[in-house]
């Protein structure tokens, strides 16, 4: 979450199912390979039956989407409906957001719950934070 200075604070699961806030930025890094995709699945799991509203992906780092990438998201973001957890993704470079809307999962999503990253450091991230707390009222 981001702190009263303009910071982003960093919080384990653990520390993130105690307190429950409403929005949760996850920090996706590296390729989303097999191994990867079940750990993450996992924990997103455990997150969106605590409480969270908005689960935002943080995905600036991501080195690969490929097929497995792609249908984890697709699982995820069907998880999250039945849970009631709005998704948003964020950070997306240009070749990740190309290979998400050629895959048609965007739609899954919602195109007002994607922020495609640009030159300034966090500032997807910033408008994702902004349009979650702007539904839920959290300022």
């Amino acid at each position: 979450m981001e702190n009263g200075e303009g910071k982003f604070s960093e919080r384990r699961l653990e520390e993130i199912l105690q307190t429950r806030p409403p929005i949760a930025i996850i920090n996706i890094e590296g390729a989303l390979y097999f191994a990867a995709v079940e750990d993450l699945e996992r924990q997103l799991d455990v997150l969106f039956t605590s409480g969270v509203k908005t689960v935002i992906l943080r995905m600036r780092r991501v080195r690969l989407l490929d097929s497995t990438g792609v249908t984890a998201l697709e699982r995820i973001a069907t998880t999250a409906r039945k849970s009631s957890v709005t998704i948003m993704l964020c950070g997306l470079r240009e070749d990740v957001a190309m290979t998400l809307e050629a895959s048609g999962i965007t739609r899954l999503f919602g195109t007002q719950n994607i922020f495609e990253a640009d030159d300034t450091l966090f500032e997807s991230t910033r408008m994702a934070l902004r349009h979650a707390e702007r539904q839920h009222n959290v300022y």
